[in-house]
């Protein structure tokens, strides 16, 4: 029986299984070891099961931090559809595209003594993709942090996903504000989104779920805001799951949607609506005009991708995934998406309002072109940061950045291998002080942190 109580037994544990698609020499002996105790928050999870931490030991790979997902197989063949999804090896042929897909699945384990191997359990294991879902960050507010530059870093992330599921002939079926995951990636040079919980994907040899399980009717995939007008009413026309043949690929309407979303969600957006979502369910499903003055005002060209994709009579004639690319005037490259998998070089400035623990209530980016050399303060940034001047210089193709600090603040600079702290409120130490910032490198000073990416 898979209870709350259950799975926090596992902490402490571990257990083994073979990482059949995760990169690390394909059906390796990996252990699985979970933390204890489990970090505030864990587990996760409610009706269907539950998440954790954990870290995958790899001969390979080293220690890997990853998420263990433990369900309870209220979908029909959970258990079955997870081998195979497995099985196609996304999280291996495509590292960053595919972090979100589990890497391995196991049907029967044994940890602290406590058995999995009940046959309504699946277990699938996937990698940390260090971040929160999208839905957790509208709710929150949280989302206002990142700028225009980061939103499109992600939408674009998320339309080449898609594409390479397309590629793949693979639909995920449940594209949505709740299964897709926003960070920063290991490095911390450039904000992620995956995508995750494939539950319901469908692809060659493994069809879509069917509309009814033990008697009962199964609902449709897919979250109110993010269905087609032709998913909503085809779904709507059958409550009882009589029709086998009832199955609308989504996957483009609901990639549209969230593009939209990433694009112009603000606290503002929420306030305005008085809701989670940008396009409203219920005028979705009486067919009304759903398209919000807040899109039409942020992202003019999306709106009008949108309102196409709602005038579409079909899912088979939505926009393609590169079709939203387009609208943010990005470059489609079907093989090397290599304007946001190597981005420009880019210094990140934050600020804590209180301890090193307390929320970031400032976040901004500077991004430095491709001239040979430049300089200047930060005061655009925030009007306290105007004795903190930059320069730059580039030669060979690599880029050279000094910060200068002309103030009485205590300046740490934390490098790999050693922390350098200089205080300039000690005399006779000279101001400004004067710091070369590597790839590596962590520079705090009076609440604030810099760091930078070539």
């Amino acid at each position: 029986m898979l209870t709350a109580y259950t799975v926090k037994q596992l902490a402490g544990g571990e257990f083994q299984l073979r990482n059949s698609g995760g990169g690390s020499g394909g059906g390796a002996l990996v252990t699985i070891r979970f933390p204890k105790p489990f970090p505030k928050g864990w587990p996760r999870g409610g009706a269907e099961g539950y998440a954790v931490p954990a870290t995958m030991s790899s001969p390979a790979l080293g220690d890997v931090p990853c998420i263990v997902k433990a369900f309870r197989n209220g979908l029909p063949g959970r258990g079955d559809r997870m081998d195979k999804l497995v099985g196609h090896g996304l999280a291996r042929s495509h590292d960053w595209l595919f972090s979100g897909v589990p890497f391995a699945s196991v049907r029967r384990a044994t940890v602290n003594g406590v058995p999995l191997d009940d046959s309504n359990i699946s277990i699938h294991v996937c990698y940390d993709v260090n971040g929160e879902d999208f839905a957790h960050l509208k709710n929150h507010d949280a989302f206002d942090a990142f700028d225009a530059d980061e939103r499109g870093w992600l939408a674009a992330q998320l339309c080449e996903t898609v594409a390479g599921l397309e590629k793949r002939r693979i639909v995920h079926g449940d594209l949505s504000h709740g299964n897709i995951m926003i960070g920063w990636d290991d490095e911390r040079r450039r904000v992620e989104c995956v995508l995750i919980d494939y539950d319901g994907f469908t692809a060659a040899g493994t069809p879509p779920l069917p509309r009814r399980h033990a008697g009962q009717p199964i609902r449709m995939l897919g979250s109110p805001g993010y269905q087609h007008p032709e998913l909503m009413r085809r779904s709507s026309a059958d409550p009882a799951g009589a029709d086998e043949g009832v199955f609308v690929e989504n996957d483009r309407f609901a990639l549209g949607v969230l593009c939209c979303e990433l694009m112009v969600w603000r606290s503002s957006v929420r306030q305005a609506l008085l809701r989670d979502e940008l396009l409203s369910p219920e005028a979705l499903a009486t067919g009304r005009d759903v398209i919000p003055k807040e899109l039409s005002r942020g992202w003019p060209d999306g709106a009008d991708l949108l309102a196409e994709a709602l005038r579409a009579p079909t899912a088979a004639d939505l926009p393609e995934p590169h079709a939203w690319l387009r609208a943010m005037g990005r470059r489609v490259d079907d093989h090397a998406p290599a304007e946001w998998t190597t981005p420009k070089p880019v210094m990140r400035i934050s600020r804590q309002s209180g301890g090193p623990h307390s929320p970031i209530s400032v976040r901004r980016r500077v991004e430095f072109g491709h001239s040979a050399q430049g300089a200047g303060d930060l005061s655009a940034i925030d009007p306290r940061l105007a004795p903190v001047g930059f320069a730059y210089e580039r030669a060979d193709g690599a880029l050279t950045l000094k910060l200068t600090f002309d103030w009485p603040e205590l300046v740490t600079v934390t490098r790999s291998d050693r922390m350098l702290r200089l205080d300039a409120r000690k005399a006779p130490r000279p101001r400004p002080l004067t710091f070369e910032v590597g790839p590596t490198d962590v520079i705090r000073s009076d609440g604030w942190r810099f760091d930078f990416s070539p």
